[in-house]
């Protein structure tokens, strides 16, 4: 159940990010029309600014995200000796990955290969 539970969590997360991502790109378009409005002069009208591409790094970590992580987390603590712990270790390591935080999936999956996990996940 904590893995199926981390799995709609990462769901959810996924809509969370890609709205919190187009915010973040709305701002920055309105931020930069309105800087070239300033520039330009009076009653001219600004010309179409594209939406700027913004890293997922620049956008925060949303609530299920972190949810998805806890959820992960909790089953590789309660059930070291499970099977799908293994797929656990590699889903949490790709999303701490997709967020820099490296470190943290590497040890993850140097911990997935010492448990001897699945074939598929392994190559």
């Amino acid at each position: 159940m904590l893995y199926e539970a981390a799995w709609g969590h990462r769901l959810l997360a996924d809509l969370e990010i890609a709205a919190a991502h187009k915010k973040l790109q709305h701002d920055l378009q309105q931020k930069q029309r309105d800087e070239l409005a300033k520039k330009l002069p009076q009653g001219q009208p600004v010309p179409n600014v594209p939406l700027p591409e913004v890293p997922l790094s620049a956008v925060p970590v949303q609530p299920s995200e972190t949810q998805a992580r806890n959820q992960y987390q909790a089953l590789i603590n309660a059930f070291p000796d499970l099977a799908i712990n293994a797929d656990a270790r590699f889903e949490l390591a790709e999303m701490l990955s997709e967020r820099g935080d490296h470190d943290s999936a590497i040890k993850l999956l140097k911990d997935a290969l010492d448990k001897e996990p699945n074939p598929e996940l392994t190559d």
